[in-house]
C-alpha cells in the first residue's frame, strides 16, 4: 500500500509535480531550471527514505542538470558525471532491471545538453519510461505512477504543440476550379 502521508512520497509527488509544469515550458532554460528544483526534491525524498544509493544518482543528476541549463557547450562535465553515475549504478547493481536506471540517468543527460526546447521533452519522456520500468521491476510502485503522469504530460504537449500546415487559399481553391 502507498503511504501518501510520507515525507517520502509528498516529495516524490512535489517533483513530479514540477516536471509536468516542466513539459508545458516553452524555453529551454524555464525546463531546466524548474527540472534542478525537481531533483533537489527527489533528493530529499531519498534521504527521507535513507536509500543512499538514490542520494547519491540524484545528487549526480542534480549537478549534470546544473551544468547542462548552465553551461551547456561544456558538454565534458556532463560525460565526466555520466561516466561517475554509471560507475556507481554497476556498484549498487542489484539485478538486470537496473539497466533501466543506467537508460533513465543516460537520457537525462542527453536532455539536458541538448539545445532545443522540444528535444528535452523527448528525452524527459524517454527517460520517464526508463524510470517507470525500473519502479516495476524494484517494486516501487508510487515511481510508476510519478512516471506515468510524467510521460502523459509529455505526450499531452507533444500533441498540443504540433503544427499542422496552413493551406493557403490559393491552394484550397485551385482544385475545385469550375472554369
Amino acid at each position: 500500500m502507498i503511504d501518501v502521508y510520507s515525507l517520502e512520497f509528498i516529495f516524490g509527488l512535489l517533483s513530479t509535480i514540477i516536471i509536468v509544469v516542466c513539459m508545458f515550458l516553452k524555453t529551454r532554460e524555464n525546463i531546466l531550471l524548474l527540472k534542478l528544483v525537481s531533483d533537489v526534491t527527489w533528493i530529499l525524498a531519498f534521504l527521507v527514505q535513507g536509500a543512499l544509493s538514490g542520494t547519491i544518482a540524484m545528487t549526480f543528476t542534480m549537478l549534470r542538470t546544473f551544468f547542462g541549463r548552465n553551461f551547456v557547450e561544456l558538454k565534458s562535465i556532463g560525460i565526466f558525471l555520466w561516466i561517475i553515475s554509471s560507475i556507481l549504478t554497476f556498484y549498487f547493481w542489484t539485478g538486470f532491471y537496473d539497466i533501466f536506471s543506467l537508460l533513465g540517468l543516460t537520457f537525462v543527460t542527453i536532455a539536458v545538453y541538448v539545445k532545443n526546447p522540444k528535444n528535452v521533452k523527448i528525452f524527459f519522456i524517454l527517460s520517464s519510461i526508463s524510470w517507470g520500468f525500473y519502479g516495476y521491476f524494484i517494486g516501487y510502485f508510487e515511481i510508476i505512477i510519478f512516471e506515468f503522469f510524467i510521460t502523459l504530460a509529455g505526450f499531452i504537449n507533444m500533441y498540443l504543440s504540433r503544427r499542422m500546415p496552413i493551406k493557403s487559399c490559393e491552394t484550397m481553391t485551385s482544385g475545385n476550379n469550375l472554369n
